[in-house]
């Protein structure tokens, strides 16, 4: 994690963590059968960090909550997002979270096939909010003030009031409030009888 967070995640390789480690490679492949599975270990030590606990009885905080959870652990470990794009998560703490959150879904009377594509787009919204997160550039404000107000007013006025371009927190929690409200106009009637671990 810490050559993660410091270097990339292209930095990571079984020679970089043995000479992290002081060690050798032959002693780590005897623990992992190579970086794939090094990478799979890692997103899933992330995953780990996640609180499951109940964040309210109210269906649509806990489905916040539980993408909230997932945003904040890759801010605070922003080189393992692009790990996961090469692989679906599914270590143990990986499947836990999946887990809640489509059992919580069902709970609330979508079903599963449904829950399972919800839960898979809002990780995935979660995901794609994280990467923006390393390519965010704070200068851009300034581009676009610079900008012609005659060609682009809209622009103009959209810069002129501080907020372009969108914190990517601000973006995130937006995002993330128009997502539920969709699934609230979606939501069944009435509840199944499935509950939420």
């Amino acid at each position: 994690m810490e050559i993660v967070n410091r270097d990339g995640p292209d930095a990571l390789s079984m020679r970089a963590l043995a000479d992290a480690l002081e060690s050798g490679t032959a002693t780590l492949y005897r623990h992992v059968s190579g970086r794939p599975a090094l990478e799979a270990l890692l997103v899933d030590a992330v995953f780990a960090q996640l609180d499951l606990a109940d964040d309210g009885d109210e269906w649509r905080s806990r489905t916040a909550g539980l993408a909230r959870g997932m945003y904040e652990a890759l801010r605070r470990h922003p080189g393992v997002a692009p790990l996961m794009l090469r692989s679906t998560p599914n270590g143990p703490n990986a499947m836990k979270h999946r887990e809640r959150c489509i059992a919580l879904l069902q709970a609330e009377g979508f079903a599963a096939g449904e829950a399972a594509v919800i839960y898979a787009t809002l990780a995935h919204y979660v995901l794609g909010s994280t990467l923006q997160l390393i390519r965010h550039d704070d200068r851009s404000a300034q581009a676009f003030e610079a900008v012609d107000p005659a060609a682009y007013p809209a622009t103009r006025a959209a810069a002129a009031t501080g907020r372009l371009p969108v914190a990517p927190e601000d973006e995130f929690s937006y995002g993330l409030e128009l997502m539920l409200d969709g699934l609230e106009g979606r939501r069944p009637t009435a509840p199944s009888a499935v509950t939420a671990p």
